[in-house]
């Protein structure tokens, strides 16, 4: 009995995502090839420590309706914001930048200072104006 189980949700899910022809891979079989190269050197400045060169000849990836529809939800739950704002928009000045380098330094620096939690005296005063 599946209810008695506690693991017997997601046991039913992947039961589920198994595709029609009972398959429960995603990726086929498939061919690769790598070659690594390591420098005897402990300490590489001017080159790596490791060069890895790989070739994969042939991929092929097998979803089913299911598989897909849950991958694209985990796409969207871990995928960045990609809209682009700026740091701290109460601070930054409404001029451009040229002809105001001193007010764009002054953001620069209070952006900073926030980013790493330390606080200048001016903004408590100006906050309890």
């Amino acid at each position: 009995d599946k209810t008695s189980n506690p693991h017997g949700d997601s046991l039913q899910r992947m039961d589920s995502l198994k595709s029609a022809e009972g398959r429960e891979h995603v990726l086929s079989p498939l061919s690769f090839q790598a070659k690594l190269r390591q420098s005897d050197l402990d300490h590489c400045v001017d080159f790596p420590k490791y060069l890895i060169h790989s070739k994969l000849s042939s991929l092929s990836i097998q979803l089913t309706r299911p598989q897909l529809e849950l991958g694209h939800r985990l796409a969207l739950a871990v995928a960045p914001n990609t809209e682009v704002r700026p740091l701290f928009p109460e601070y930054r000045p409404l001029e451009s930048i040229s002809g105001n380098a001193k007010q764009w330094w002054r953001y620069a620096v209070r952006c900073i200072g926030r980013l790493n939690r330390h606080r200048s005296w001016i903004e408590f005063f100006i906050a309890f104006q």
